[in-house]
């Protein structure tokens, strides 16, 4: 979440002095926990091509759900520096965070994606064995 002057306040697995899990890795390093913090946004961008997203507001807003105020999303998200967060990568992951910042929900399209994903291809699987030993019965 872009702050201004350079800064992002984002969800960052990298907890400093406080104590680590194991749900999520960056740079083969495990969390289930993840921590708050204020950031120059070049240095989090590490030299990749970064951007400002809003690319969700039109989706958004179709659905009747409209951004924060800009003062809002910026106040909050500066008081919750160095807050030590659950991390889960379906139910509590950086795009929840910075969701919930902007429009006051907790939501991640590439959670749900993958969780469709599975649960597809579960089914899948059973329906398949399902076919196969039907076929494959002996009467």
């Amino acid at each position: 979440m872009y702050t201004g002057g350079e800064e992002v306040v984002h969800l960052t697995g990298d907890l400093g002095n406080a104590s680590d899990g194991g749900s999520f890795s960056v740079s083969g390093v495990h969390y289930d926990k993840a921590m708050v913090k204020i950031e120059n946004f070049f240095d989090v961008a590490g030299g990749r091509i970064a951007k400002k997203n809003n690319d969700k507001d039109k989706g958004q807003r179709a659905s009747g759900i409209f951004p924060r105020p800009t003062s809002a999303i910026v106040r909050d998200a500066l008081a919750m520096k160095d807050r030590v967060m659950e991390y889960n990568i379906f139910f509590n992951n950086c795009e929840h965070f910075a969701s919930y910042l902007r429009y006051g929900e907790k939501r991640s399209e590439q959670a749900d994606t993958a969780i469709a994903t599975i649960l597809i291809g579960g089914a899948v699987v059973v329906v398949g064995g399902l076919i196969r030993s039907w076929f494959n019965r002996k009467d």
